[in-house]
């Protein structure tokens, strides 16, 4: 009976600390690198042979006890992964597992939420726009985004301004000649609700270039699973908008 007891008693706290564990949420701009924290990093390893990183998006860890098996990513000394110029496909959920010497997993996982956020311009003749995307888990999912101008949240019609959006993305519309004369690009910027902090992202002079996926083209990808580029986004018809 006693030991049914501390059975119970040793299921509960275990329990009771993975409930602890919350998800940490990173939020990146397109072209940018990512660095993704792993907590409680367990004391004594070497090279991080006792670390493991997986992601929602792949079929296999990007990770495997310290062996990095993505040309994009790498480890840091504290066994946090650091990711090179981030692409919408790589958002998602990213888990860091512990392991004992005895090859055995530890209770307690770390998982990090990462959205990406891009930002580009349509530039014609009359009109101008600028669009603020945010990729969560490859997909649109709710996240408030919000366009400022000189750190005054932009309304409709405000200068002359027209302001579009839904669930994860935004726009902001002007006369071509306006942001030729009066505004300044430099002075608009995005900011998008990453839980419990606020970024403000910036335009960016030039697009970022098209990047390998995490994982190498060798491995197959899981059948269920729904990448950005098969997805037709909110970027794709304000381009489609703008070149019509």
């Amino acid at each position: 009976m006693a030991s049914y007891k501390r059975t119970i008693i040793i299921l509960i706290t275990l329990l009771q600390c993975q409930d602890s564990i919350q998800v940490r949420h990173e939020c990146v701009a397109r072209g940018e690198d990512a660095a993704l924290l792993c907590e409680r990093v367990e004391a004594g390893q070497q090279q991080c042979e006792q670390t493991s990183w997986m992601w929602d998006g792949a079929p296999q860890s990007l990770v495997t006890s310290g062996r990095v098996v993505s040309e994009r990513v790498n480890l840091t000394e504290t066994c946090s992964l650091h990711m090179k110029d981030v692409q919408p496909q790589d958002s998602g959920l990213y888990t860091c597992r512990q392991w004992d010497r005895n090859g055995q997993a530890f209770p307690q996982d770390y998982p990090v939420s990462l959205s990406v956020v891009t930002v580009t311009e349509a530039k014609g003749d009359s009109e101008t726009s600028f669009l603020c995307v945010v990729t969560r888990d490859r997909l649109c999912t709710a996240v408030p985004v919000r366009w400022f101008l000189g750190g005054t949240r932009i309304g409709d019609n405000d200068q002359g301004l027209v302001v579009a959006g839904s669930i994860c993305w935004t726009s902001v519309t002007m006369p071509t000649v306006l942001l030729s004369n009066t505004l300044k690009r430099e002075d608009f910027t995005c900011k998008v609700s990453c839980r419990d902090k606020e970024i403000h992202f910036h335009l960016k002079d030039k697009p970022g270039k098209q990047q390998k996926p995490m994982i190498p083209s060798s491995i197959p990808a899981k059948e269920e699973a729904i990448t950005y580029s098969s997805v037709k986004t909110p970027e794709d018809d304000f381009v489609n908008q703008q070149t019509n």
